[in-house]
């Protein structure tokens, strides 16, 4: 009765690891940027976008677009969980002397962050000649337009997602503005919303990662299902496949029979 009992036991085990999939990965999950105008300090800039994250690659695409009605955003930084970095990867074309990207990585020397006063330290962003304090304001983002920005995000999970970069904090992203009306600058702090997300699962593994199950006494045979040749009349026998659609039904059909199976095997040995 033993060995009825570890059979049927390591039938549903099997079983069970033709279906169970392996742990599943965030994928791209994306979120929408809105300035929020309370966090304004002069109450003249705003802008919004967008913002994707791709966990597979590591990267940090923010788009933002400068609504404000003159004046250009000349920089922007970001916070994310630790131990989370974040470098922005300069669009400035190899080989060449001229700075096509006049946007660079802040810089957050002699720390991994940047400290903005009043707001706080800001481990990532991107920043006209990486300095936050930019005179040449000409060459951000013009009223009107958008730019695209791409991060290398280190330190991150897996299973990392955009909300586990921003948060609803509307001092989580903040950016600064020059040449606004009356050559006045700001800095105005955004809002963070997720808006999708797409999970990715690996794989099911549909083989078990141990055939041969142990019993209370030791290794037990595993009966293999054998499926009878049929004569084709050509002098011999042919082993008849099965086609793709009948797997998912033979396994439907495999773990109702053995639940059953169980469930009398398991009465009848009480």
């Amino acid at each position: 009765m033993k060995t009825i009992r570890t059979i049927a036991t390591a039938a549903v085990v099997a079983a069970g690891s033709l279906l169970l999939p392996t742990a599943a990965h965030a994928g791209v999950t994306s979120a929408t940027i809105t300035s929020d105008p309370s966090t304004s300090r002069r109450h003249m800039a705003s802008f919004d976008g967008t913002a994707n994250y791709d966990s597979t690659t590591h990267k940090l695409t923010v788009t933002l677009h400068n609504t404000t009605n003159k004046g250009f955003l000349t920089g922007f930084a970001f916070n994310a969980m630790s131990p989370m970095s974040a470098k922005y990867q300069d669009g400035d074309v190899v080989g060449t002397k001229m700075d096509e990207d006049g946007f660079d990585n802040i810089k957050k020397r002699p720390k991994p962050s940047k400290n903005i006063k009043p707001w706080g330290h800001y481990i990532g962003g991107a920043t006209l000649d990486g300095r936050w304090n930019s005179q040449k304001a000409s060459r951000g983002v013009n009223a009107g337009m958008s730019q695209t920005f791409t991060f290398n995000i280190a330190g991150a999970d897996d299973d990392c997602t955009i909300a586990d970069i921003f948060n609803e904090n509307p001092l989580t992203l903040i950016a600064k503005f020059r040449g606004l009306k009356g050559h006045k600058q700001d800095q105005v702090g955004a809002r963070i919303q997720v808006t999708s997300s797409s999970i990715v699962t690996p794989p099911i593994n549909l083989v078990p990662s141990d055939p041969t199950p142990t019993g209370p006494t030791g290794p037990t045979e595993v009966i293999k299902p054998i499926i009878d040749p049929v004569d084709t009349g050509g002098g011999g026998t042919h082993a008849v496949p099965l086609p793709p659609a009948a797997v998912p039904a033979l396994i439907t059909i495999a773990l109702t029979g053995v639940f059953g199976l169980r469930k009398r095997l398991f009465g009848a040995v009480a």
